[in-house]
């Protein structure tokens, strides 16, 4: 579960410290979005408004009967805090790359998040390369 993610302070501040750090991926997967609802910089700002990103929407958390039974849903709460979300047709795969945000949107799409997420450490790795 990422349910104490959401409600950890020291998580907050280490995703956003690395996502603001230039050859850092921050990545997430599916319901695993939820622990950017932590992030926080240190004026206590979101750092992702504005960002495109995807992850588990309330479609499929409906379609999976898990909506009823939840505190909050990611989506929702992602988007009140200035997320540009985007959900893709449901139950595809679909991720969204931001700059160095790396979503997927569910189960489905764990390849290519994990593809891409390998891609920007490589480009950072390459980039970090003195010569």
């Amino acid at each position: 579960t990422v349910a104490p993610c959401v409600r950890c302070p020291p998580c907050g501040r280490l995703i956003a410290r690395t996502y603001r750090q230039e050859g850092k991926v921050v990545g997430t997967l599916c319901s695993g979005i939820s622990t950017l609802l932590a992030a926080r910089d240190s004026d206590g700002s979101w750092p992702f408004v504005g960002t495109r990103m995807t992850g588990f929407p309330n479609s499929e958390m409906i379609d999976f009967g898990v909506a009823d039974g939840a505190p909050w849903l990611p989506e929702d709460r992602l988007r009140e805090l200035g997320a540009n979300y985007t959900p893709g047709e449901k139950h595809t795969d679909v991720i969204v790359v931001d700059g160095n945000l790396v979503t997927g949107q569910n189960g489905a799409s764990s390849t290519r998040t994990a593809e891409a997420v390998i891609t920007q450490v490589n480009a950072a790795s390459v980039a970090n390369v003195p010569g």
